[in-house]
């Protein structure tokens, strides 16, 4: 007579809460499917069906502040930061005949992690990082970006403001977002903005005069460098830095380009 060999069993719900024995196999009564488990990871490890219907993928993005709650039939997932972009610096009035620049804002750093739906939970709060301030008009460094986090399980961190210039000088563009106090499976420091340039007006015609504002490592676009006597300009890409503002020939001071917000999208993998 045949033998007959049952396991134990539960619903989706009740693996959830359960830890199996290192290489205990149960049943998902709910998945229809069965669970290895290694004796330490909450939920073990669902094996995909024959028919393929554990394979669907689904994306959440967010470019708001809010809530990222999982979907309901979700396995693990991906989770990807950017933090905010700096603002580009101000530039005071330059004296006759002559331009200055000042410094773009640096870009927010990248931060990926690979998450269990048991880590992740019923919901985590989603932060995203806020865009640096421009830096008013005259000699004023630009603001910096804001961090972008989900929970504590991913955090990327903030662009730096770029620099400020001077009457005869030029400013600094920022160092990139630091990596120190980001999380992450992947940790990527922001990219730095671009240093500004002052000259006399025989060279307006070769220069560009404020700094160009960074591209994030990831997704990122870069923001084009400022005219001689003109603006910054506000960022482009998401976590991008705001380009450095530029004063000509007495004209008047001018303000930098503001930074553009940071970014999550979160990849999930779940079955049918």
């Amino acid at each position: 007579m045949a033998t007959e060999i049952r396991l134990r069993k539960g619903t989706t719900a009740q693996h959830a809460a359960f830890t199996g024995a290192n290489a205990e196999i149960t049943v998902d009564t709910t998945k229809k499917t069965a669970v290895v488990h290694d004796g330490a990871t909450l939920g073990g490890f669902p094996l995909q069906r024959e028919d393929a219907s554990m394979a669907a993928v689904k994306i959440q993005k967010f470019t708001a502040s809010g809530t990222y709650t999982p979907d309901a039939k979700m396995i693990w997932c991906i989770i990807e930061c950017i933090g905010g972009g700096g603002g580009g610096g101000g530039a005071a009035n330059a004296s006759a005949n002559t331009f200055n620049g000042a410094g773009g804002g640096s870009s927010g750093g990248y931060s990926k992690k690979s998450v269990s739906k048991a880590a992740v939970g019923a919901s985590q709060a989603v932060t995203i990082g806020a865009a640096g301030t421009a830096g008013a008009a005259g000699n004023n460094a630009g603001g910096a970006g804001g961090d972008t986090s989900v929970g504590s399980l991913c955090v990327a961190k903030g662009g730096l403001g770029g620099g400020g210039a001077a009457d005869g000088a030029s400013g600094a563009g920022s160092a990139g977002a630091t990596i120190t106090g980001a999380v992450g499976d992947i940790t990527l420091p922001g990219g730095m903005g671009s240093d500004g340039r002052n000259h006399n007006a025989t060279a307006l015609a070769f220069f560009s005069a404020g700094g160009a504002g960074a591209a994030a490592p990831v997704y990122g676009t870069a923001t084009k460098a400022t005219a001689p006597g003109s603006n910054g300009n506000a960022g482009t890409g998401y976590g991008s830095g705001g380009s450095g503002a530029s004063s000509y020939n007495a004209v008047s001071q001018r303000a930098g380009g503001a930074g553009v917000g940071g970014f999550v999208i979160i990849t999930e993998f779940c079955w049918g």
